[in-house]
This record gives C-alpha cells, sequence and structure tokens, in this order.
C-alpha cells in the first residue's frame, strides 16, 4: 500500500538536498567555538546569516551564563615558599579569584549505582561553606 502526501509535502521533500547542512559542517570544521570567544560568535553570525537569507524567522537570546568548561585555573597557597598547583577547574566555576581556607578531599569510587548520590561530606558533617575543596582528579 502506497501513501501519498499533500502536494506541499512533496514540493518539500523535492527541495531537500545536502548542500545547507554540508555548508555548515564544512565551516564550522574549521571554528573552534569555546563560549565567550569571538570564534563562537562567528558561527552564531553565520546561522544567523543562513536564516536570514532562508527567511527562517528566529529570537537570538544572550543571556549571561557560568561557562561548563572554564579555559583555566591556578591554586596559589599562600605558605612561606608561595607554592602554585596547576589544577582543574569544576564545571559552571565563575571568572575572578576566590580567597579562602583550601580543603583536601580524597577522591573515591563509586562501587555500586548508588554511591553516585551518596554525599560523604555531608555524612561526615564536613562545613565546605566559603571553602575552596581540592581533590585528586576531575
Amino acid at each position: 500500500m502506497e501513501i501519498h502526501g499533500s502536494e506541499a509535502e512533496k514540493r518539500l521533500l523535492d527541495d531537500i538536498n545536502a548542500t545547507e547542512p554540508w555548508a555548515l559542517v564544512e565551516a564550522f570544521s574549521s571554528v573552534v567555538r569555546l563560549s565567550a570567544t569571538p570564534e563562537e560568535r562567528k558561527a552564531i553570525d553565520y546561522l544567523l546569516s543562513r536564516m536570514d537569507a532562508l527567511e527562517i524567522p528566529y529570537t537570538l537570546y544572550e543571556p549571561e551564563l557560568y561557562v561548563s568548561l572554564p579555559v583555566s585555573a591556578e591554586l596559589e597557597i599562600l605558605t612561606e615558599n608561595g607554592e602554585r598547583i596547576r589544577c582543574k577547574t569544576p564545571s559552571f566555576s565563575v571568572s575572578g579569584t576566590v580567597e579562602g581556607e583550601v580543603v583536601y578531599l580524597p577522591s573515591r569510587l563509586a562501587t555500586q549505582v548508588n554511591d553516585f548520590f551518596n554525599n560523604p561530606v555531608e555524612a561526615a558533617g564536613i562545613d565546605l561553606n566559603n571553602k575552596i575543596v581540592m581533590t585528586d582528579g576531575i
């Protein structure tokens, strides 16, 4: 049994091709789109120009967000020798300088699925308010 669509659907299907999507792949293949960089803006501008050319209506929102992959971080421990430790920031870190007491918490492996939801810090009664947590791994 063959299903027949409307004339509008047939015209739409006849117009589909890979030209526009492949142009996007080519344009984005050479652009590193890290958040809040000129390259990200270039990618956005490309998409907007294509939607304008194709007469596709859109709304562009530009909220202020925390970035999920901060570029870099450094921890300076104020000791007699001013030791500096390279480190990775946690996702959604705020930019700027933070000062506080450093608390080391060793990482641990989950042995079962429920371990992902256990909070050993809370269970141990450790107060991390206004503290900087240093741990192993990510």
